[in-house]
């Protein structure tokens, strides 16, 4: 989904095999890690395509049939960091609020045609994507991965990573029509991870 074309080409294939689509879940995984000053401009641009454009050229493909058919849902799977920065997730940390602004904005603008649109923000879950940040983090403080681990899960209150299943529950909730009263929102899942008020 990184690429211009393939979101639309990826809808009309989903079209074709089952039909008109009523729930878009975005997930794309992460940007590359890094620190500010570690990061080239290739990274800033695969960050840019694969966090924020999949995202907008998902909703840009779908949408338009959610709206013929006066409703639909999507959801745009995000991160914490679109709340509370992350030390050396500094594409994330700028890419994210962006995908919750679009979440905002076209919240208002498809709600008056039946079409909720929301994102989820999870904290760490037990996922690939969530070791290589801990490798990431060990490497360059110098310490074993299960230290890196420890340490950042000791900023989680819950003190554990997730579960993917609870996360797809929440998703699954956002999609049904037991959530079609909820729109515009910016969920976390985080296990508290996030402190500000509105996190």
């Amino acid at each position: 989904v990184s690429e211009p074309a393939e979101p639309a080409r990826i809808v009309a294939d989903a079209e074709r095999a089952v039909g008109p689509l009523w729930l878009l879940v975005a997930s794309a995984g992460g940007p590359p890690p890094g620190r500010f000053l570690d990061l080239q401009e290739r990274d800033w641009e695969i960050g840019y395509h694969r966090t924020l454009m999949s995202a907008v050229r998902l909703a840009r493909a779908v949408l338009p049939g959610m709206i013929e058919r006066r409703g639909g849902r999507i959801v745009f799977i995000a991160s914490s960091t679109a709340k509370q920065p992350i030390d050396g997730l500094v594409l994330s940390n700028v890419y994210r609020p962006g995908v919750i602004g679009l979440t905002k904005s076209l919240a208002d603008e498809a709600a008056a045609h039946g079409v909720t649109v929301n994102s989820v923000c999870p904290g760490p879950y037990k996922t690939d994507r969530v070791v290589e940040l801990f490798e990431d983090r060990a490497k360059r403080d110098g310490i074993d991965v299960a230290e890196a681990k420890r340490r950042y899960l000791a900023n989680v209150p819950v003190g554990r990573l997730g579960e993917p299943i609870e996360l797809g529950r929440l998703v699954a909730f956002l999609g049904s029509e037991a959530g079609a009263f909820v729109t515009g929102v910016a969920w976390s899942a985080d296990g508290g991870q996030v402190r500000g008020i509105h996190g």
